[in-house]
């Protein structure tokens, strides 16, 4: 399965958190299977999303749809997100 962890930087986390939540039915449009946000522990203004797709190709469309620059907008995210692409190669228990 392929993920995608976001890194970024945003004005207000709790604004952030509404738009995150309201984007899930866009994200399952490209094949999302499940999104995890993270905040870095002494920085709450400072995010970290992973998450898991059905398809590498519908991944990196979503993230150059006008859909995610315009959500991305209005949650307010500084600057430009860090992407990266990822490919699960292990998966173990403990």
């Amino acid at each position: 399965m392929p993920y995608v962890l976001t890194q970024f930087s945003v004005k207000n986390f709790s604004q952030w958190k509404v738009v995150f939540d309201e984007f899930v039915p866009i994200r399952k449009h490209y094949s999302s299977k499940g999104a995890r946000a993270f905040c870095v522990s002494n920085d709450p203004e400072s995010v970290v999303v992973l998450t898991e797709f059905e398809d590498l190709e519908r991944a990196i469309e979503m993230y150059a749809s006008k859909d995610f620059k315009d959500a991305i907008q209005r949650a307010g995210v500084i600057g430009s997100p860090v992407v990266t692409l990822l490919k699960e190669v292990d998966r173990l228990s403990a």
